[in-house]
């Protein structure tokens, strides 16, 4: 029964600690999960930000891959918290793509909305999308549980909760690693990214509030 019981505490211990948790409000910008803090490089990646925060600001052309965040995948469920601030790229379309996991899923700008799309086979589905002004800074948290009921949170309230628009199947979960800010041609962030967190497991009411306080 002690054993049991140990083993049950060391699994809550290591849930929260596989998650890709990045802080660049802080100086220096902080990794909480077990995923790394990036190493930034390139010079289209810089510490800046704007609106009195720093952040990790995308030029439009600039992505990253993340190290050690291929178990980030949708088959144990999902949730993704980002605090961020979408600039117009003046192309008159501003297909930014925020995150990317190639084969399995992504989140990413389309002109006046945001898009969770899932891929099922050799198709690319939308799940979800929601109509967005981006004249401000905005905090985002979605959810997909493993019934593959989908929520959708902005700016401290619930939009949606409910069924995903595609009721096919995601891929099962592959090797490659999250990439942030970019990850099809001519689809780069430009922006600043304040906060982002990943885990493979779905906040309840009180984490997701938490997260925009």
């Amino acid at each position: 029964m002690k054993r049991t019981v140990m083993t049950l505490l060391a699994g809550l211990i290591i849930l929260p600690l596989a998650a890709l948790d990045f802080d660049f409000t802080a100086d220096p910008p902080t990794a909480g999960g077990k995923v790394p803090m990036l190493s930034l490089d390139d010079d289209a990646l810089k510490i800046g930000g704007t609106n009195e925060r720093t952040a990790l600001n995308f030029d439009g052309k600039s992505l990253i891959q993340v190290p050690q965040s291929s178990h980030l995948s949708l088959k144990n469920g999902l949730t993704a918290a980002l605090d961020l601030d979408s600039k117009d790229k003046g192309d008159g379309k501003n297909l930014q793509m925020i995150i990317f996991k190639r084969d399995e899923w992504l989140f990413y700008r389309c002109g006046d909305r945001v898009d969770f799309m899932w891929k099922s086979g050799k198709k690319w589905l939308s799940a979800y999308r929601k109509k967005l002004a981006f004249d401000k800074p905005h905090k985002i948290v979605f959810t997909l549980d493993q019934s593959r009921k989908f929520s959708f949170w902005l700016d401290g309230k619930l939009i949606y909760s409910g069924k995903t628009a595609s009721a096919e199947v995601p891929n099962p979960p592959g090797k490659e690693l999250i990439t942030l800010g970019g990850g099809w041609s001519g689809w780069g962030f430009k922006g600043d990214l304040y906060r982002i967190r990943i885990l493979n497991r779905v906040w309840n009411k009180e984490q997701i509030q938490e997260f925009f306080k």
